[in-house]
């Protein structure tokens, strides 16, 4: 296997590789409003809800805390908002902060004033919850509903589902309130936003186990991981349903970078199509074996039409696996002719769909696809 030194390289957590040149070179111009909720003092002065409206509530409350380590929740969303400011910049966002310190006196309407002036084209209101009930527990997601919200409750709603699916896939915590979505049309912060907003709160201080968890540098990497591939997805509906297929425009390298190194693992070939399961602001995420694979975005292109007759619809792979025993060409047979559209790299494991006599079966790149037996080694008791 070919592999690639991480000279210029954050290793990050996330199966997202990210170049510190690149980032400090590019921005994805998208702008990134993070509230880290209520501060050191509470206000409990009175403003409105919403604009014109006579309903009002606290300006800022004093959130809640720990019930076993104590911490309180303006703490935590403040050491959970800079780390997201961190990650969200290294991926290319441009990123503000509604206080980065706990002394400040800003009401929910400041707040939300603040992140329009931005023009924020998504606002993150880090919180997490309490309860009387000590027994819940887990990660649910606030996001506009009303009248007031009319022109960003739709977006407001897809950002909210997409973080909320990252979160939970992250974290592995449960959704609260069944579904983990909560719509609603009582929060100041929502109903002064002008730009699409949600309202994480990201587990319950009031559950002795959670509270603890919460209070770990390992999770919060995690919640910090979760929003941030939130984030990114929820961009990625800018790209058309039928546009979730790009084509090489020269051979280009898939990269592994599980062990936090980038590993090239295999190429894409010129001129062909392969699916794409997400983007983020350099790379392709693609299918590769049981994990995912990543391909630089430059000399690429989104198509609309693939044309693809040997996408992988239901089959399923085996407990067997092979290992290639030299770079070797996995080819495509579904046009009748066997035509060459990925190069595995020498000492590769890889999962086998079905054995026939001189070939092995795999799904690669949501492809089904066709390796000779001469080039691989099975390994045995299916390791």
């Amino acid at each position: 296997m070919k592999k690639i030194l991480l000279i210029l390289v954050v290793c990050s957590l996330s199966l997202n590789p990210i170049f510190t040149n690149e980032i400090k070179a590019t921005s994805n111009g998208k702008k990134i409003c993070i509230d880290p909720g209520h501060q050191k003092k509470w206000n409990n002065g009175k403003e409105p809800i919403a604009p014109g409206s006579k309903m009002t509530k606290t300006k800022v409350s004093s959130g809640t805390q720990g019930v076993f380590t104590s911490i309180p929740e303006y703490v935590f969303t403040l050491d959970i908002g800079l780390k997201l400011e961190k990650e969200l910049k290294k991926r290319g966002y441009n990123v503000f902060l509604t206080r980065s310190n706990h002394d400040v006196n800003l009401s929910n309407i400041d707040r939300a004033k603040f992140c329009n002036s931005v023009k924020a084209d998504l606002t993150i209101r880090i919180h997490a919850d309490g309860s009387t009930n000590k027994k819940t527990n887990g990660i649910h997601i606030l996001y506009p509903e009303g009248s007031y919200t009319k022109a960003i409750n739709k977006q407001s709603k897809e950002a909210a589902i997409k973080i909320l699916e990252e979160l939970i896939k992250s974290t592995g915590a449960k959704k609260a309130s069944t579904d983990g979505l909560s719509p609603r049309s009582d929060i100041t912060g929502f109903n002064w936003a002008k730009y699409p907003v949600v309202l994480p709160e990201l587990g319950y201080m009031s559950n002795v186990k959670e509270d603890k968890k919460l209070a770990t540098p390992a999770y919060r990497e995690k919640l910090v991981l979760g929003i941030s591939n939130g984030v990114d997805k929820y961009f990625d509906l800018n790209i058309a349903a039928n546009q979730k297929y790009f084509k090489a425009n020269k051979h280009l390298p898939i990269y592994d970078n599980r062990s936090g190194e980038l590993i090239e693992v295999g190429k894409v070939y010129k001129g062909q199509t392969y699916p794409i399961i997400s983007s983020s602001n350099y790379w392709y995420k693609v299918k590769f074996a049981n994990y995912n694979g990543y391909i630089r975005k430059s000399n690429t292109r989104l198509v609309t039409n693939h044309n693809l007759r040997n996408l992988n619809v239901k089959l399923k792979p085996s407990s067997n696996k092979f290992v290639t025993i030299k770079g070797t060409a996995v080819k495509d047979n579904s046009s009748g002719k066997l035509v060459s559209f990925v190069t595995l790299q020498k000492g590769i494991e890889y999962p086998i769909i079905k054995e026939y006599s001189k070939w092995y079966q795999i799904e690669i790149l949501g492809r089904i696809g066709y390796v000779a037996k001469l080039d691989t080694q099975k390994l045995s008791g299916g390791k």
